[in-house]
């Protein structure tokens, strides 16, 4: 049996120049018999700061940026002061979710070159279990 869940990331979040930031943190996660992973799709609006070339997004274990990064990301080009449309979907068929109580993720965001602060403007993120 399959859990779903959908969240709203929160407008008006600022990404300080390339410094990696917490946009969303999920609620403890947990696998049941027979599952074998976590899906997480959704996406991030942001208005990238001046001099930034890229945004990557990131799903990391726990509930700060030194979790361990989930599945594997790009950076994905942008021009900077153009509010973008950023869809991932990244998956974790790792063991973490089957710690007692569960998991908790975080979705992250980074620019690459950026001179001058972002704008985290909202989003989505979806989780199937």
């Amino acid at each position: 049996m399959a859990t779903n869940l959908l969240a709203l990331i929160a407008g008006s979040q600022t990404v300080t120049t390339t410094t990696e930031k917490v946009v969303a943190t999920t609620a403890a996660l947990s696998m049941g018999p027979g599952q074998q992973g976590i899906w997480f799709s959704g996406d991030v609006e942001i208005t990238p700061g001046t001099g930034t070339t890229a945004v990557t997004v990131k799903l990391r274990a726990g509930t700060s940026i030194s979790g361990t990064q989930v599945d594997t990301t790009a950076a994905v080009p942008v021009t900077a002061g153009t509010a973008t449309q950023i869809p991932y979907n990244l998956l974790d068929l790792t063991t973490e979710a089957e710690q007692a109580g569960g998991q908790q993720y975080v979705i992250t965001v980074t620019q690459t070159g950026a001179t001058a602060n972002g704008t985290v403007n909202g989003g989505h993120l979806g989780v199937e279990i």
